[in-house]
This record gives structure tokens, C-alpha cells and sequence, in this order.
């Protein structure tokens, strides 16, 4: 359910209070720090204050001069005094106040559809007829997400806006009420890949070592493998290991004798023995 909000009052506050600043002087200190949160509420302080010199010339103190009446009317949650080296004046401090507390036709914060809009200006020229200028002038928006766009300078989720007593700042701003959510799917994708060229790195690595280890104790890699895998298939010759003589083996046929060899006579083929030689007397 969309919300839409009253514009922001404390914003015409200050304007009004800075009018009647600048009927004194241009040396006006305004120093606006507001935070728009998610469920409506407002945080922030805010600094008003005029030279000291000034105060000194007219022998009043900051309060004497303004009053001691809330310049908010009661919206703040707290103040307390402000002195710097040039100005001096006081701090309000709002906490968890309702932006629906907030309203003026120059300026419009509506929050709506997860968005909030800032659009209007605050004015503090103090009319036509003052001509004055000078001083320091900041207002600062923070919003709960991203700013989407802004005529402010941006810094993260902060819109800035500077200028001094007499001008009118034109305020401008569109933001997320919240922090982006979204599945940031480009990050997912290059982690998986680099998941996927770490996992082929293993492997390969895992591949050639197991390579390099076989061809040092002299086996080719998947030499067995391939003959097992074939049903039938002769079983693979698996070289002996490195440092064992190869024994031929022993012979099996053993060759028929000479074919010239006479053979042997039989036992009843004797040849009769030689005659005796005579002897002499």
C-alpha cells in the first residue's frame, strides 16, 4: 500500500526563520541534516544560527534576539545551544518525527510506490526588498536507497544542496525506499566461471601428471586398458621392470644329425684281423 505525504513543513520553518534573520543581517548559518526513512518517519538535526559579531554589536544573545520559542513549533524532539568560531546560535535535533508532520505548498516529499519525491524550494531571500546575501547555507537529504536522480550534488544515498542567505535553492530529488535487492546475477555468472576454467585447470594438471609418472616406469597409459576392454581380446604384453635381463627361451627343437655321418657297424660285421707278420730269426 502506497503512502503519500504532506509536504515538508520544518522546511518553511526554516524559511521563515532565515527571513527574519536576513532583516538583521546576511550572515546567516543554516546547517540541515535530515534523514527520510521507509516507515515514514524524519531524523536530523538542524543548525540556525547568525554571526557573532552581530550579536556582540547588538548586546543580545541568541535567544533574546529570536525568542526562546520553538522556531518548529514544537515538531523538534530536542534543542540545545550552537557556537562555532563565526556563528552562534542552536541545534534541533528531530527523532522518529512523522512525516505526515511535515507541510508546505513550496515544498513536496511524497513517498509512493517505494519511491520518494522531493520537489520544491526553499526560499530565503527574505523578499525582494532586503537585497541581502552572504553567508553558508546547507541542506542534506539522506534516503533510505539508491538517489535515482537530483539537481543536488549526490554521495551515495545523500543529496547535498549549498548557497548562502538571499538565494532561493530550487530542491529537487527521486530515491528508493530501500536498498537495492536485486539477485546480482552478472556477479553469479563470472563466479561459476571462474569455478568451471579452476576445475579444468585441476584436471588437465591431474591428467598430465599421471601421464609424466607412467612414462617414467615405462608403461604407456591406458596401453592395458585398451586390450581388456575387447572381449576376447589377447591379453596385453606388459614389458618386464626396468633393471631384469631378458632370457631367451630354451629351445624346443632340437636339430636331426648330420646327414654324412656313416653308421655305426653291426655287432656280426667285424672285419677279420690282419695277418701276422712274420718273424725273423
Amino acid at each position: 500500500m502506497s503512502t503519500t505525504r504532506r509536504p515538508v513543513r520544518a522546511l518553511a520553518l526554516v524559511s521563515a526563520m532565515a527571513a527574519l534573520l536576513l532583516t538583521l543581517s546576511g550572515c546567516l548559518k543554516l546547517d540541515m541534516n535530515l534523514t527520510f526513512n521507509a516507515d515514514d518517519t524524519v531524523d536530523g538535526t538542524v543548525v540556525l544560527a547568525v554571526s557573532s559579531s552581530l550579536l556582540e554589536t547588538t548586546g543580545m544573545s541568541f535567544d533574546e534576539a529570536f525568542g526562546s520559542e520553538d522556531p518548529f513549533d514544537g515538531e523538534a524532539s530536542s534543542s540545545e545551544a550552537y557556537e562555532d568560531d563565526e556563528y552562534v546560535g542552536r541545534t534541533y535535533t528531530f527523532d522518529s518525527i512523522a512525516l505526515s508532520e511535515f507541510g508546505d505548498e513550496d515544498m513536496k516529499v511524497t513517498h509512493e510506490d517505494g519511491t520518494f519525491v522531493v520537489d520544491g524550494e526553499l526560499d530565503l531571500s527574505g523578499g525582494e526588498e532586503t537585497g541581502m546575501s552572504g553567508g553558508e547555507v546547507k541542506v542534506a537529504f539522506t534516503f533510505p536507497g539508491k538517489v535515482e536522480s537530483s539537481n543536488g550534488t549526490i554521495s551515495g544515498n545523500t543529496v547535498t544542496w549549498e548557497g548562502e542567505a538571499g538565494d532561493v535553492i530550487k530542491i529537487d530529488a527521486v530515491a528508493s525506499d530501500s536498498e537495492s535487492s536485486g539477485f546480482p546475477v552478472l556477479t553469479l555468472v563470472w563466479v561459476l566461471v571462474g569455478l568451471v576454467l579452476v576445475a579444468l585447470v585441476v584436471v588437465i594438471t591431474l591428467v598430465l601428471v599421471r601421464r609424466r609418472n607412467a612414462r617414467k616406469d615405462g608403461v604407456e597409459p591406458g596401453a592395458a586398458q585398451a586390450y581388456e576392454a575387447v572381449p576376447g581380446a589377447p591379453a596385453a604384453a606388459v614389458p618386464p621392470a626396468p633393471g631384469i635381463i631378458d632370457v631367451p627361451p630354451a629351445a624346443t627343437d632340437v636339430p636331426p644329425a648330420a646327414a654324412d655321418v656313416p653308421p655305426a657297424p653291426a655287432a656280426g660285421d667285424v672285419p677279420p684281423a690282419p695277418p701276422a707278420t712274420p718273424q725273423q730269426d
